[in-house]
């Protein structure tokens, strides 16, 4: 019995973990809108692959349209629109250029 729990247990612990660390990223393009209190970003159209709200964190980048680090209120509030690439809820990139595909390695 005791087997069993354990068996039970840790193929919990296994399925949560694959699903943390999953790696989908999923990029929307759009004009966006910042709320600093809340650090909520929203994205206009929303992206149909965002069921929560977007946060934005201290990890999250910012390029212009040179590819180099640009303040965020730059690149809010224009006409262009710009590109969110976010994993779950989390913001990944926020770019004025579309962002380049990363090649994962197969195993």
């Amino acid at each position: 019995m005791k087997t069993i729990i354990a068996i039970i247990a840790s193929l919990a612990v296994f399925a949560g973990a694959a699903y943390a660390g999953c790696g989908k990223n999923v990029t929307a393009k759009g004009k966006a809108k910042f709320n600093k209190e809340t650090k909520i970003l929203t994205v206009d159209p929303k992206p149909a692959k965002a069921k929560k709200p977007l946060k934005v964190s201290a990890k999250t980048k910012v390029t212009g349209k040179d590819g180099k680090v640009a303040k965020l209120e730059d690149l809010l509030g224009g006409d262009a629109p710009v590109y969110v690439v976010f994993e779950h809820a989390d913001v990944k990139l926020i770019s004025a250029t579309k962002p380049k595909e990363e090649k994962k390695e197969k195993k």
